[in-house]
């Protein structure tokens, strides 16, 4: 499955270090849109700020966030007409099962558990622009 390594990636993350690791990460899988934001609310913030001008791609966010954390931003995220299909990675350290069963239940497309290494992190990327495809195969990928 090939899709362009230009979309517009927006990691949501209050950690700065961890934030690096993304976004290093993504330069070394050739993403090289990507956009910071600090936690969820920042996190729409961007996402109505670029919708006119470099619209988001995918959405990566760590669940445990304070101010508004990765599980809220998902919901808001599903509950905005502009950003419904938003594709949507949940990164997290926590792997309680009811944790990933909340997710899936409020439109997660992927959900990567902590640590990960970029084969792991591109796997999850391919399997969101796939089921995509496959869903709406007659909608362009970005």
């Amino acid at each position: 499955m090939a899709f362009s390594k230009d979309i517009h990636i927006l990691v949501v993350e209050d950690q700065r270090p961890m934030r690096k690791i993304f976004k290093n990460l993504l330069y070394q899988l050739g993403f090289c849109n990507i956009s910071e934001a600090l936690n969820g609310r920042h996190a729409m913030e961007i996402l109505e700020l670029h919708i006119e001008v470099r619209p988001v791609d995918l959405v990566i966010a760590d669940w445990n966030m304070p101010d508004m954390s990765g599980i809220d931003l998902l919901y808001e995220v599903r509950c905005d007409p502009e950003f419904l299909d938003m594709p949507f990675l949940m990164v997290t350290a926590e792997s309680n099962p009811r944790h990933v069963k909340e997710a899936v239940a409020a439109g997660v497309n992927e959900y990567l558990i902590k640590p990960f290494d970029a084969k792991k992190l591109e796997k999850k990327i391919h399997r969101i622009f796939a089921k995509l495809q496959s869903q709406q195969p007659e909608r362009p990928l970005p």
